[in-house]
């Protein structure tokens, strides 16, 4: 079952953000993976890293979008969905921003249950870990 809920989540991101499929797959290609195997991890890695590019590009409303739709297949999802966006997107979230106004103008767009699982990983927000 947790496999059936992933691909469907992926699907489903790559179903209403066209515009990340062809990054995830560049990710995929980028780290070696044979596409026909299961690259869900790295292709959410990938969707992570967008919102992220989202937050430095300043296109916030783009960003915003991205973690509304991860939040709510958050708290609709499975504890083995739940357990993979923590793991592969939210751990990864706005790792590469260095600036620390950015930092925390994104901080503002990340939903409550997203921002809970970064302070349970990270102890911290992100500006304070520069």
């Amino acid at each position: 079952m947790e496999y059936v809920e992933i691909a469907a989540l992926i699907k489903d991101i790559r179903n209403r953000f066209p515009e990340v499929s062809g990054r995830m797959d560049a990710w995929v290609e980028f780290q070696g993976f044979d596409r026909k195997d299961d690259n869900s991890y790295a292709e959410m890695e990938a969707f992570s890293q967008t919102a992220t590019d989202a937050i430095k590009r300043k296109d916030f409303d783009k960003a915003k979008a991205y973690m509304d739709y991860v939040s709510g297949r958050y708290i609709a999802g499975s504890e083995s969905v739940k357990k993979f966006i923590d793991v592969y997107f939210v751990e990864s979230l706005m790792w590469d921003i260095k600036d620390r106004k950015l930092l925390k103008h994104g901080w503002k767009l990340i939903p409550p249950e997203l921002k809970k699982l970064y302070l349970n990983l990270w102890e911290a927000e992100p500006w304070l870990l520069l």
